[in-house]
């Protein structure tokens, strides 16, 4: 069932409001009956204060014997007072010498009855009896509820402009700006596209709004960041890699500057290549690359190392950066063996659908290399730069069919966790001196 959503102002100042116009309520009700019996209380005793002064002259009406017109006389007097409704005279037997009573209905009204004796000395002579009609007294009363009722109707929607103000600056506003920047956020997520997004909630208070604002802005953060190193190395990272970089990352060093890094670089060319695609439909060609590259990629990510780029049927691939990794060469040269050990399993598969073997040369080598990001916001790809990477793929060019070929420098760091083999020195451009190179056989 359609649920209709109520503002988060209106629920604050519904909240606020709410609490406060009970507590009015309440405390009118309190005044109120406390206004009306003080009320009550004030104007009783003011009339039968007045009212025993003016009976203290009927003494001279009773003695030595009623005189009837005189206390005739004085209960119509009596009876000018508007509050008055009757007035009787009585002896001191109780019983009525003279009376006055105002035409109308009164039954209607709350009318007060109250008798004042007249005493002589020590002697009650007589007394004198009234009726008083309430009905100034609730006007009155009427009067100070609607005050009442006015006065706090005022100070409730002062109340609620206060409140709509305040909650509007210190909850709704800043809680508005959140939800908005949060859509956008969402927006550019689902296009895969909050890298460059720049926001910031800007909040001075230390409440939980600017808990919430300082978490919203740490998730942003780290969504650009966690944006542009999946886009850097999601598909040519293992994931425990992307991983290792998400915990230990320091962008700056992916972006601006480089580092320097001693890292291991493999290269990967499938020999003969060339010629056998010449001899097959190109589609055999995309679909038998693919299915060698995918050999050595899943390998490489196995040992978390990175794939660096694809160069027609040749794979480069590196360990130690981004992130530092210990046994990097190991790693890299137990890559290898097993890229050889499953492209031979692959060959069997290919030999009995009578399809021509694929072999592959590998050539490592371990140095000193700056490994950054290169190219424009449009392009850009983490790469390592340096000698090693030149030596790595010179030694791989001499490298023969389903062999591993080292540096020295690698050489020394897993020696003592391979079979290994002294090659011939071997001339390589750019440098004067031949570069010594070493095969690996297999692991200890």
């Amino acid at each position: 069932m359609f649920r209709k959503r109520i503002k988060l102002k209106i629920k604050s100042i519904i909240l606020v409001s709410v609490p406060i116009l009970a507590t009015g309520i309440c405390l009118y009700t309190v005044v109120l009956n406390v206004v009306n019996k003080k009320m009550r209380e004030v104007s009783i005793d003011r009339i039968e204060s007045s009212t025993k002064s003016v009976v203290e002259n009927l003494r001279e009406f009773l003695l030595p014997e009623p005189d009837t017109f005189m206390l005739s006389s004085f209960t119509r007097a009596m009876l000018k007072d508007e509050d008055i409704v009757y007035a009787k005279i009585l002896d001191a037997k109780g019983k009525v010498i003279r009376s006055s009573e105002k035409a109308g209905d009164y039954s209607k009204e709350e009318v007060y009855d109250f008798c004042v004796p007249v005493m002589f000395g020590n002697e009650k002579i007589g007394s004198a009896c009234f009726g008083f009609s309430l009905k100034s007294i609730e006007q009155t009363i009427q009067n100070i509820r609607h005050t009442i009722i006015g006065i706090t109707g005022v100070i409730l929607i002062i109340w609620i402009i206060i409140t709509n103000i305040a909650v509007s600056i210190v909850i709704v506003k800043p809680i508005n700006k959140l939800i908005s920047q949060v859509k956008e956020i969402s927006k550019r997520i689902n296009r895969n596209d909050f890298e460059n997004v720049q926001i910031q909630i800007e909040s001075g208070s230390n409440d939980e709004i600017g808990v919430l604002a300082k978490s919203f802005n740490n998730m942003v953060k780290s969504l650009k960041e966690k944006g542009f190193i999946e886009r850097m190395f999601g598909t040519f990272v293992a994931k425990q890699v992307v991983n290792k970089i998400l915990s230990q990352r320091d962008k700056k060093q992916l972006t601006d500057e480089g580092e320097k890094r001693e890292v291991t670089i493999l290269f990967a060319d499938i020999r003969g290549f060339t010629a056998l695609a010449a001899s097959i439909p190109p589609q055999k060609v995309v679909e038998l690359l693919n299915k060698c590259f995918a050999i050595m990629v899943d390998v490489i990510f196995k040992y978390e190392g990175v794939i660096d780029k694809y160069v027609g049927d040749q794979v480069m691939a590196f360990w130690g950066a981004p992130v530092e990794q210990k046994n990097a060469s190991l790693k890299a040269v137990s890559s290898g063996l097993e890229i050889q050990e499953r492209l031979k399993r692959f060959n069997i598969e290919r030999e009995k659908n009578n399809e021509d073997p694929i072999s592959v040369g590998i050539g490592i080598s371990t140095g000193e290399v700056i490994a950054g990001s290169v190219g424009t916001r449009r392009r850009m790809e983490y790469t390592v730069i340096g000698d090693p990477v030149n030596l790595a793929e010179r030694i791989e060019r001499v490298s023969e069919r389903g062999q591993v070929y080292i540096s020295e420098k690698t050489y020394l760091q897993v020696k003592n966790y391979c079979l290994i083999r002294s090659l011939e020195p071997i001339k390589v451009k750019g440098r004067e001196q031949a570069v010594s190179v070493y095969e690996v056989l297999g692991m200890k």
